[in-house]
């Protein structure tokens, strides 16, 4: 426990991830937009989210955490399936813009191969999927600080991640953009090293 602590414990030297790289802490920059009160569209649409989040659902989606793959594809249309990495996810969907990640090895097994019993673990969507346009300090004035986030070296971008109940809210921000815009939002299970 007390590694676990150390693991994810925020410095101002930097961030140890799960790969054991040691991501480069980062602090807001004073900018005259970061001093402006959120939005409370915004506001609304991020307490939405999280509590949606703490039933293992992404606001606008009408299938959860746990959900088989062959039931998404019944809600949303046949998709297209790939992977990243080992994890497989369908996306472009007829029916939603949303892509969504399954209980799937795929460097374990064949590459884009799911079972229609495959279960979902994660549902990602891009701020767009809510007509609007979200930063890191709009996340940071709607959630608070999160419980973890660093910049991910390996991958590229700047992570945040929020413990809502038994799941993760996962932000992606954009940190080559002047304004650090949010790229996707999620809703997924703590992955193995997470618990």
């Amino acid at each position: 426990m007390a590694t676990e602590k150390k693991r994810i414990r925020k410095t101002e030297e930097g961030n140890s991830t799960d790969s054991g790289v040691i991501s480069k802490a980062t602090t807001d920059k004073p900018t005259v937009k970061s001093t402006e009160p959120l939005d409370s569209t915004k506001r609304k649409l991020l307490l939405d989210i999280k509590e949606q989040a703490e039933k293992g659902k992404l606001k606008g989606i009408k299938t959860s955490i746990g959900t088989a793959y062959n039931e998404i594809e019944k809600a949303y249309g046949k998709p297209k399936v790939a992977n990243v990495e080992c994890w497989t996810y369908s996306y472009d969907h007829p029916k939603t813009t949303a892509n969504f990640f399954y209980d799937h090895d795929s460097c374990g097994e064949e590459l884009n191969q799911v079972k229609p019993t495959t279960k979902l673990n994660r549902i990602t969507v891009e701020p767009t999927y809510y007509n609007v346009q979200l930063t890191e300090h709009d996340i940071r004035q709607g959630l608070g600080e999160p419980t973890n986030a660093y910049n991910n070296e390996a991958y590229g971008g700047y992570e945040m991640y929020y413990n809502v109940g038994k799941y993760i809210i996962f932000i992606q921000v954009d940190n080559n953009s002047s304004d650090r815009k949010v790229s996707s939002i999620s809703v997924r299970t703590p992955l193995v090293f997470e618990k």
